[in-house]
């Protein structure tokens, strides 16, 4: 798949980080989350692919978050803020006080997101947190002894670290009856072992649900799983 769609006028020293919060910063509106993601779209859409959830599949997570209506969600993997944005919003619309906590070890990409998130005028919901989710869970608890369930999660960070942080939510008890789990990418690059794992579990009710690769016509699937 190319990366570029067009001729895009940028230094070589660019990242594509960078170069989507320069275009969130010229095309959205300050303060208005729904201009950031339409930015966003449009970036991936039309000037580079990027690796954003999308909006696909995106309206199917949109859908798995209005069943949950958490009080508390997190995110394994940031990236540039788009999923954070998304869905911190939407979770805020369903749940007066809700909090979207989303974990990204790239120091540069926490910047990016943590600056969309900002720009998107969603501090006072979502909190990027700039480690890997095993690493930094325990300090995170710690910080936020309020926390006993979460009910929804959604996972796109390294599929080799999809099953293992779905066992260690396990492990802290943070999953309950209703939690909603949803991993990205389950088909393309693929997540086998992930959906293996919560398809054959009795703790989990799992559907996967086919789609496309964002911004693409290639074959993806998201999973979504219920906690029993």
């Amino acid at each position: 798949m190319s990366t570029t769609m067009q001729n895009n006028n940028h230094s070589s020293s660019d990242t594509i980080e960078e170069r989507v919060l320069r275009f969130v910063h010229e095309h959205a509106r300050q303060g208005d989350p729904s201009s950031v993601i339409e930015a966003m779209d449009r970036f991936g859409k039309g000037v580079e692919w990027v690796m954003f959830v999308g909006d696909e599949k995106g309206n199917l997570v949109d859908e798995a978050l209005r069943q949950a209506k958490p009080k508390v969600a997190l995110e394994l993997g940031a990236y540039c803020g788009y999923s954070a944005v998304r869905f911190g919003s939407l979770a805020r619309q369903l749940t007066p006080g809700a909090k979207y906590y989303s974990f990204e070890p790239n120091e540069l990409r926490h910047r990016v997101s943590s600056e969309v998130v900002r720009f998107a005028g969603l501090v006072d919901t979502v909190e990027i947190i700039n480690g890997t989710f095993d690493g930094a869970i325990d300090d995170f608890l710690a910080t936020h002894g309020e926390i006993t369930r979460v009910d929804f999660v959604f996972i796109d960070h390294l599929k080799s670290r999809y099953v293992p942080d779905l066992r260690l939510l396990e492990d802290k008890r943070l999953l309950a009856k209703g939690s909603v789990v949803v991993g990205d990418n389950i088909i393309m690059p693929g997540a086998p072992e992930y959906w293996s794992y919560v398809s054959e579990n009795e703790r989990y009710n799992s559907r996967l649900i086919m789609s496309h690769v964002e911004y693409s016509k290639q074959e993806d699937a998201v999973a979504i799983s219920i906690c029993n």
